[in-house]
């Protein structure tokens, strides 16, 4: 009984230590440093000052996180409990800045690297202020009769990043002209534009909308007169051009007894003075003596300015014979040749006759006749319309000296 207590006190004794040393074992695999990456981990920016805006938020770049430390610490990290920062506490708009990535949410035992570690972004400022308001069109004419716009507010807030809000120039209030059906009050809608007269984006009107009101007022009767543009100056020797007009007619309306007199509608005064390429201008209109009004008050007047194309005749012009073997002669039929020419009037007045070569080509012919044709170098810009004759009767014999 003795040997079999002391027995079972032995086997104790060994299950503890076993149970010991697998526990230093499991303790030392779960306090040993591990590597683990985790991918795509989203940005985000914090801090952001007042008033201020990060530029194209969606573009922060996606980071890769690699943590290291133990085991039993690293294993534990769910990509949710991870927050890929950067701080922009401190920094100011108009300018780019490179921050450094930070992550938070690990345990004091888990160190990180981050790739990338820096990212450059660009603050831009909130602003507001307040803009004038313009009716597009003030007066909207349907049949015969006239409505009359006004506004009954004419500021409203533009509010938006900083450079959108410096491009805009003033607001424009437009009625939708299937609306007017009487005098009354409508609605404007609003668009905010630049110098030019385009349209800027990513601005807000507050409010949207304004209201107008609006009177009707009975016109006279109309005639439709054409828009004849006039111009002052002239052009550069050597040039022509021809016009189009938008609108090329308008709606010239006064006492029917006037109708007659109208013949047309003349523009203020075009200055061709020294043009030489194709434009392009809007120019008022000049109401014709007796009229009231017009549907329109300018015009746009497109004139293509093109060199003056014009023909020159070089009669008897000289021929050369060209490549004639040694120890023969050559003699053509004729001495000259008729060139006509097309081009650019002053392109042809530059041209020197001297320089234009007109020749036949004997290189590798023998004694006898031949007809060879008559070949030259078109000059730059210049249309060879005809050579008469075309081609040239060449007589080759052996030179008398041989």
């Amino acid at each position: 009984m003795e040997r079999l207590l002391q027995r079972d006190g032995v086997v104790r004794l060994l299950s503890l230590l076993l149970a010991f040393i697998l526990w230093v074992q499991i303790t030392d695999a779960r306090s040993a440093d591990v590597t683990r990456r985790l991918t795509a981990v989203p940005l985000r920016a914090e801090h952001i000052g007042p008033d201020l805006v990060l530029q194209a938020p969606q573009a922060l770049p996606p980071v890769d996180v690699t943590l290291q430390g133990p085991a039993r610490d690293v294993e534990r990290v769910r990509p949710d409990d991870l927050a890929a920062v950067i701080d922009l506490a401190g920094l100011g708009p108009g300018q780019m800045h490179t921050v450094r990535v930070q992550v938070r949410g690990l345990a004091p035992t888990v160190s990180y690297t981050v790739e990338p570690n820096v990212v450059s972004v660009f603050l831009e400022q909130r602003v507001s202020r307040p803009v004038r308001v313009t009716l597009g069109q003030p007066e909207i004419a349907r049949g015969d009769q006239k409505y009359v716009l006004r506004l009954l507010r004419d500021q409203v807030q533009i509010l938006g990043l900083r450079p959108n809000v410096d491009r805009v120039a003033r607001v424009e209030a437009v009625v939708d002209p299937a609306s007017l059906d009487g005098a009354g009050q409508r609605e404007a809608s609003l668009s905010a534009v630049d110098a030019s007269g385009m349209e800027v984006q990513g601005v807000t009107l507050d409010p949207a909308r304004v209201p107008v009101e609006v009177s009707v007022v009975r016109l006279p009767p109309a005639r439709d007169v054409p828009v004849h543009p006039r111009f002052a100056g002239s052009l550069p020797e050597g040039y022509t051009f021809s016009v189009s007009v938008t609108p090329s007619t308008v709606k010239v309306r006064g006492p029917r007894e006037r109708h007659d007199g109208w013949q047309e509608v003349a523009t203020e005064p075009i200055n061709l003075t020294g043009q030489t390429r194709p434009f392009a201008v809007q120019v008022g209109l000049i109401l014709p003596p007796g009229a009231e009004s017009m549907d329109y008050q300018s015009a746009t007047v497109s004139v293509n300015v093109t060199e003056l194309r014009t023909e020159r005749v070089l009669a008897d012009h000289p021929l050369a014979i060209r490549g004639v073997g040694p120890g023969l002669v050559a003699r053509a039929a004729v001495e000259g040749v008729t060139v006509r020419l097309q081009g650019p009037k002053l392109a042809l007045d530059r041209l020197d006759p001297a320089l234009f070569d007109v020749r036949v080509d004997a290189a590798g012919l023998g004694p006898g006749r031949h007809l060879l044709e008559v070949r030259y170098d078109t000059p730059p810009g210049i249309t060879v319309v005809s050579v008469n004759p075309s081609a040239v009767e060449v007589v080759i014999s052996k030179s008398p000296n041989e």
